[in-house]
């Protein structure tokens, strides 16, 4: 989400801290900053494991995902018996909260019409136009160049 206002140029990490502290966080209970967020992020994304290049320089807490009813009270207390300085997040109360954000964010952009139009332009960058038919004119444009190539290379 927070790629849709980012400016040009701009780190992913400044508008990804941007998009959380205004959105997603302040509802929260959560002992955690954006950056941790950010660090969790990227430690998903890159090596699916808790432990980012954040994380492992002190710069962001690592992130733990509870879940099926774990205890994040439990959890806390074996972390803090081996000084682990983690915090701890439920799976469905992050899905909540995310959605809840999610939300909060396309009513506020949806009242300006200038961001709006911002946020639908790089929208359409992550989302393909795949309207009825559209599958069906490519895979027989792609046949009729497969054929037209093929007839090309064979000998006269």
């Amino acid at each position: 989400m927070a790629s849709l206002e980012a400016t040009p140029g701009e780190k992913v990490i400044v508008s990804f801290k941007r998009w959380v502290d205004t959105y997603l966080l302040p509802p929260t209970s959560w002992k955690c900053t954006a950056v941790d967020l950010y660090g969790a992020r990227c430690a998903v994304v890159h090596t699916f494991t808790p432990d980012s290049d954040l994380s492992k320089r002190g710069a962001a807490k690592v992130i733990y995902y509870a879940h099926s009813g774990a205890d994040i009270a439990k959890l806390e207390e074996v972390s803090s018996d081996f000084n682990r300085d983690a915090e701890y997040l439920e799976v469905g109360e992050m899905i909540i909260f995310f959605y809840d954000a999610i939300m909060k964010y396309m009513v506020e952009v949806a009242s300006d019409p200038v961001r709006k139009a911002a946020v639908e332009t790089k929208a359409g960058l992550w989302f393909g136009d795949t309207h009825a038919g559209l599958i069906d004119e490519y895979l027989a444009a792609k046949a009729a160049h497969e054929t037209a190539k093929a007839s090309q290379l064979e000998p006269s």
